[in-house]
């Protein structure tokens, strides 16, 4: 496993594992409001680029995919923390 800062360039990844862990894992835990507005973000790059240039966000991949992503704020916070959810 390699883990490294996000780049603008992963963020269609990035966006796809969010997406895909909130519609298969996170759906069974969350009401579905929530889970509508948090799958809205799958096609705003804007929103991703933000979080990237926001926060400290990493990303871990294995054979070259990006199976978990993470950010945590200056002052420690954990804001995002998801696992690809094949993994």
């Amino acid at each position: 496993m390699i883990i490294t800062e996000a780049k603008q360039t992963d963020i269609k990844e990035i966006a796809n594992l969010f997406y895909e862990t909130i519609q298969e894992i996170n759906s069974k835990d969350y009401p579905k409001d929530e889970i509508d507005d948090w799958s809205s973000w799958r096609e705003d790059v804007d929103r991703w680029a933000e979080e990237i240039e926001k926060f400290y966000f990493i990303v871990a991949k294995m054979d070259n995919k990006i199976v978990g992503i993470t950010s945590l704020a200056s002052d420690g916070y954990l804001d995002l923390l998801f696992v690809h959810k094949d993994y």
